[in-house]
């Protein structure tokens, strides 16, 4: 078993026990209809559990507000990364994942073992 499966798995297990079940909302840009005017997009859930998190004062920028809020989750939980047009749905509260710089990667080796997502309401 290779380091990146092992501490992914890990990951995964420490979360499923300290964590808050959460959704993330996969956002696909659809197709543009000419007529009307409007898109469609499409939305596809995917259940996590992860850590809920405030923002400290230290961590406090110009892209860092007060508001926000980190969300971290096993990367082994879902099969795709998540992306600035992503929500994040967490007790019935939807939030937005912050652009550009709201989702980072903690590597395990050559895969990620969690992202960290800066949510804002």
């Amino acid at each position: 078993m290779s380091l990146d499966t092992s501490v992914r798995r890990a990951v995964s297990r420490v979360m499923r026990k300290v964590g808050t079940e959460a959704i993330i909302r996969r956002v696909t840009v659809g197709t543009y209809d000419t007529t009307t005017g409007t898109g469609t997009d499409t939305e596809t859930d995917t259940e996590v559990v992860g850590r809920r998190d405030p923002v400290t004062a230290r961590q406090l920028s110009d892209t860092v507000l007060t508001s926000d809020e980190w969300f971290t989750f096993a990367a082994a939980d879902i099969d795709f990364e998540p992306q600035p047009s992503d929500k994040v749905v967490i007790d019935d509260e939807v939030f937005t994942v912050v652009n550009p710089n709201g989702v980072r990667r903690e590597m395990a080796q050559h895969l990620p073992a969690l992202y960290v997502l800066q949510l804002r309401r």
